[in-house]
């Protein structure tokens, strides 16, 4: 009887140790996929640049005339992510910058036109314009 308390006591503990981790398991798993969805951006912007000729069709919340760029702008609100994206307007769109907000903490994940693709400590592309730095 003693060894059957000791083995349900153990069992319990392990649960409530899965439980307690569950959450930011879960946080940091919605994390990664709005990030591969930012790398498809980045890479599907350069798509559309060779198809429109521009950065134009690079749209926050989706309405693009590119139907990758509303999938993934899509999939990044859906994971909680919040996408906010900055042109060079007056340089004919020739070039952007694409911030989103993650679930745990602090950081925002950043892409531009010039290949970068990192973790931010705070908003880069309205402070810098079309560049994460």
């Amino acid at each position: 009887m003693i060894e059957l308390l000791t083995v349900i006591s153990i069992i319990a503990i392990l649960a409530a140790i899965t439980l307690v981790t569950f959450p930011a398991a879960t946080q940091r798993a919605k994390d990664a996929r709005i990030v591969n969805a930012m790398q498809q951006l980045r890479t599907a912007s350069e798509a559309v640049k060779g198809a429109y000729g521009d950065y134009e069709e690079v749209k926050a919340g989706g309405g693009s005339a590119d139907a990758t760029i509303n999938s993934l702008a899509a999939e990044i609100s859906a994971q909680g992510g919040t996408l906010s994206v900055y042109y060079a307007a007056a340089d004919n769109f020739s070039s952007y910058c694409a911030e989103t907000t993650l679930n745990s903490g602090t950081r925002l994940w950043c892409i531009d036109s010039d290949m970068y693709s990192d973790y931010v400590d705070s908003t880069q592309c309205s402070a810098h314009g079309t560049m994460c730095e």
